[in-house]
């Protein structure tokens, strides 16, 4: 549709579909958790939506990566193939990154003062940014 209207390349607009794909967790979270209070769909339809939700999201922000790299590769060599190839390293990647994380923030709440396990996570997540910049992988330190 945004290639009708606004006249845009292919890449680009599958690029801005992945933006309005997005499912935002501040909505949907709330609503289910206050579904799962009330016993509305039981127990299992609201925590299967709250869990379809994240995975959408990851989706589309791998998606988002992809699509905008082929979009604005100016190169002319054979990009495609490799951004395709570029997103599902990434996801693992990223799942890889946030496990090893998710060690790391089990071990801080060892740490007596909440400040110090909040100054320690937030060094972490700005480390792990740091290092999926560094190798080129920056959807990987979203989804971690």
């Amino acid at each position: 549709m945004a290639m009708l209207l606004f006249n845009m390349p292919f890449a680009l607009s599958l690029s801005q579909g992945f933006i309005l794909a997005a499912v935002s967790p501040a909505i949907i979270i709330p609503y289910m958790i206050e579904l799962r209070k009330k016993g509305v769909g039981g127990i299992c339809i609201p925590s299967l939506l709250m869990s379809a939700a994240s995975l959408d999201d990851i989706i589309a922000i791998s998606g988002f990566s992809v699509c905008i790299g082929i979009a604005l590769d100016s190169s002319g060599k054979n990009l495609a193939l490799t951004l395709f190839v570029h997103g599902p390293v990434s996801l693992f990647l990223g799942a890889l990154i946030g496990s090893v994380g998710e060690f790391f923030l089990a071990a801080i709440t060892q740490v007596s003062a909440s400040w110090q396990s909040t100054l320690i996570a937030l060094e972490i997540a700005l480390l792990v940014t740091h290092f999926c910049e560094m190798i080129n992988f920056d959807a990987s330190a979203a989804l971690a």
